[in-house]
């Protein structure tokens, strides 16, 4: 398989692992008689934690879309080898973004996390401009 689907599949398999995150954090919550059985979307009512777990899924489902297109296009013109060669270089900013993000909130952990964003943003740029370079030439 493609490193560009290899990308999107480990990022959907990331989020699955953040929404079962979720759902471990909040079930620990009901079981410990700490919380009820309705949440706030973004996890604030549970704990520091579950907010942290909410927030990495919900940067994910914000920027999945974004990749998934680039990666559809790239396929649909038979452009994979301008994705797949930093393909799994993003996933693994992606996972490791996700992971400083549960983490913590430190000063540090933050410049880190966006150390990590502008790595993939970089990459998605490169991406846009190759594909749309190739596609006007």
């Amino acid at each position: 398989m493609d490193n560009s689907y290899w990308l999107i599949l480990g990022f959907a398999l990331l989020m699955f692992i953040l929404l079962l995150g979720i759902a471990a954090v909040r079930m620990t919550a009901i079981y410990r008689k700490q919380h009820g059985f309705y949440f706030k979307s973004d996890g604030t009512d549970v704990s520091p934690l579950a907010h942290r777990i909410c927030r990495a899924h919900a940067n994910c489902y914000e920027n999945l879309p974004i990749v998934t297109a680039v990666v559809l296009v790239a396929a649909m013109t038979n452009n994979l080898s301008i994705t797949n060669p930093l393909a799994l270089y993003f996933l693994g900013f992606r996972v490791a973004q996700s992971l400083i993000h549960v983490i913590s909130i430190s000063s540090n952990a933050i410049i880190l996390r966006f150390l990590c964003f502008l790595v993939q943003a970089g990459i998605l740029l490169y991406w846009f401009i190759r594909l749309i370079t190739v596609s006007v030439a």
